[in-house]
């Protein structure tokens, strides 16, 4: 199978076809400009399983995908809110969704982080029970829901979605069939979301809106995310054709020819002799040598240029790695970069990790921590910012990020900004009195003045007794009764 064999979509099989014509004939093909084409009409994200193809064949978008993941996760993360109860309460929480799942909060962040940046799109399952929990039910939107006791990321590839007249998802099904390639050959995939077959069946999970975490990248008015990778898929393929076609010419020869003159001017070749030197080639192996007797002369000649495949392979590559925003240096290939040529390079990769960052936090806030909070019977809407909890990610750029941080507390110790404003400024909650009364100021700078003031003023009484001394007597004393 080649290259585009791989990524392209492929041709309907007629017989296949046939099987499913009379279900097919229930769908309802997708309108942009008209949200009620999709009512009752089960839609997939067909891109999906092409970035399926892509990661699992190529070895630079799976490294790539990888490479974001690994920059937006590498500082880790924390969960916190400006309320030491909340915060104890949603820790007892994650510890019981972490026994109930067998999985720590950690893979499962990682995992959808993966998803979110390879698919555009990551989906986890907030199982919800009533009696396996600390938590209490509680009420949203009208209607009575139990807390949530564990939770499992969902391949992004096998997600199918119901959604209402107003383009709202109103149900999501897992259909692990869409795992399988020829899925794809049910199907004239020309748009990114296509209508599926309503098949009725037990073997199809099936989660409400509220059972389902789902983080969309680059969200639309389209009930999916949109991969970043996608726009690179074209480029790759022309990029992976080119490189087959000089591995090809290499393995064959085919840049240069032998040509084996048989005789000379004086004694040309007879045919019996170019006969016998046929045989010998044809009969010889592809990497091995002839040895002739008479006068048998060898040349090559120069039949393709390999510089100039390689000039194609160069310019395809760069805007293979435009399309996605990263660097030759990035991704291994430093050639004449420095140091600064490296750090400047790598702002791209950094500013989309803070994108996933970012996206990825406020799903998880909305779907998972505000929910938190109503099943310890406070609701979101009641609690102040400050006290909001929160899923942080430090800065993926340490060296920038140390840059910023010096920057804001010069401006600090300089009166430009209160401590309120610095303190926000470097993403932090404004101090309480307990966690004043631990910062370094308080325990050790006060206590060093204190000592540094009973010092001085041991000091000052040692001198003032050398010139008033506190044990003699002042006045006429003894001279007087002389």
């Amino acid at each position: 199978m080649g290259i585009f064999d791989i990524f392209r979509k492929h041709e309907q099989l007629v017989k296949q076809e046939d099987k499913i014509s009379v279900e097919r004939t229930k769908a309802v093909t997708p309108d942009y400009v008209n949200n009620s084409a999709f009512t009752n009409a089960p839609l997939y994200n067909s891109t999906a399983l092409e970035i399926k193809k892509a990661i699992t064949t190529d070895a630079s978008i799976r490294q790539i995908g990888a490479r974001f993941r690994e920059v937006a996760l590498q500082n880790g993360f924390k969960i916190e809110s400006g309320d030491p109860a909340i915060d104890k309460y949603i820790k007892q929480r994650i510890r019981e969704i972490e026994t109930a799942s067998s999985r720590k909060m950690n893979m499962i962040i990682r995992r959808a982080m993966g998803d979110l940046i390879y698919y555009g799109n990551f989906f986890i399952n907030t199982r919800r029970t009533e009696n396996n929990s600390t938590g209490r039910p509680y009420e949203y939107n009208g209607k009575k829901v139990n807390p949530i006791t564990s939770m499992f990321c969902i391949d992004p590839v096998s997600i199918i979605v119901s959604t209402d007249k107003h383009g709202t998802i109103t149900e999501y099904r897992q259909d692990v069939r869409y795992h399988n390639e020829s899925m794809m050959f049910f199907y004239n995939y020309e748009e990114d979301i296509v209508t599926t077959p309503s098949v009725k069946g037990k073997n199809f999970p099936k989660f409400l809106p509220i059972e389902m975490m789902h983080g969309k990248y680059d969200e639309s008015d389209s009930v999916f995310g949109r991969s970043f990778f996608l726009e690179s898929l074209e480029d790759l393929m022309v990029l992976r054709m080119i490189e087959s076609v000089m591995s090809h010419l290499l393995e064959t020869n085919q840049f240069y020819v032998p040509v084996i003159y048989v005789g000379t001017k004086e004694s040309p070749g007879t045919p019996e002799r170019l006969a016998r030197v046929r045989a010998e080639i044809e009969n010889a192996s592809d990497d091995g040598f002839l040895i002739l007797p008479g006068n048998c002369e060898i040349d090559y000649k120069e039949v393709a240029n390999l510089s100039d495949l390689k000039g194609y392979a160069e310019y395809f590559r760069n805007r293979y790695y435009g399309s996605l925003g990263v660097s030759p240096i990035v991704m291994g290939e430093p050639g004449a970069a420095n140091r600064a040529t490296a750090i400047e390079t790598s702002q791209g990769v950094y500013d989309k990790a803070r994108d996933f960052q970012k996206v990825f936090a406020e799903t998880f806030e909305t779907h998972f921590l505000d929910h938190i909070l109503m099943d310890m019977g406070i609701s979101p809407e009641e609690v102040s910012e400050d006290e909001r909890p929160k899923l942080i990610f430090p800065d993926p750029d340490i060296e920038s990020m140390v840059k910023f941080e010096n920057q804001v507390v010069f401006l600090y110790e300089h009166n430009a900004i209160n401590e309120d404003e610095m303190r926000e400024m470097l993403k932090m909650r404004p101090l309480t009195e307990d966690q004043r009364k631990k910062m370094h100021f308080e325990l050790i700078t006060m206590r060093q003045l204190k000592e540094s003031a009973k010092l001085a003023q041991k000091s000052t009484q040692e001198t003032d007794n050398r010139t008033n001394p506190q044990n003699q007597h002042t006045g006429s004393g003894n001279n007087g009764k002389s």
